[in-house]
């Protein structure tokens, strides 16, 4: 028996805003959540598209429906906007080494691209530590380049040329013995 289906995908997205009162100011704040959902179904031998179309569309907005349900639910690391300190029940999501809120006035003061960019220019492994510091929840970059920085130390302590030339050296005698050996008569040979 032959069998074939056409299969309907479909995604739609949503915007949830969470409401917070700051624990340190007091003040009030939102946050955007964005969030997706998708669906799919099937027509059978291509006998019901219209109602398969309509079918992955129902699906994406159930889908839709429960993540919005469930992301309204969690807490995500956001500082509040006024005082810059991340409220009590965001901590857990934090690192533990550091206290993200003795950092939280120069959050106030700078933004995100502003801080990169000034420990960008210095480039130092305090500089990226220092930006870890005051946003924690971007620091995933800064760890990258925190690892290049430590990785050219380690190359400049092995100082290449050195080796390049006992390398050189090395080679030079191997091929200067295999082609006078036969030659010369050395004693190891």
């Amino acid at each position: 028996m032959f069998y074939f289906q056409k299969t309907y995908t479909t995604t739609v997205s949503g915007t949830a805003t969470k409401h917070l009162r700051c624990a340190n100011c007091h003040s009030g704040y939102s946050y955007d959540i964005h969030f997706l959902g998708a669906g799919r179904d099937h027509s059978p031998y291509g006998l019901r598209n219209a109602a398969a179309k309509i079918g992955a569309y129902q699906h994406a907005w159930l889908s839709l429906e429960r993540r919005r349900a469930g992301v309204l639910n969690k807490v995500r690391p956001v500082h509040c906007p006024v005082c810059g300190v991340y409220q009590p029940e965001m901590l857990r999501l934090l690192p533990k080494r550091l206290d993200p809120n003795a950092w939280a006035r120069f959050r106030v003061a700078l933004s995100p691209q502003d801080c990169w960019r000034i420990a960008y220019e210095a480039n130092t492994i305090r500089a990226y530590e220092n930006f870890m510091r005051i946003w924690p929840t971007e620091a995933k970059f800064a760890k990258a380049k925190i690892r290049r920085l430590k990785n050219k130390r380690f190359y400049r302590v092995i100082d290449w040329p050195h080796w390049y030339k006992l390398y050189i050296a090395i080679m030079f005698i191997a091929v200067l013995v295999i082609w006078l050996g036969p030659t010369f008569r050395f004693p190891w040979i």
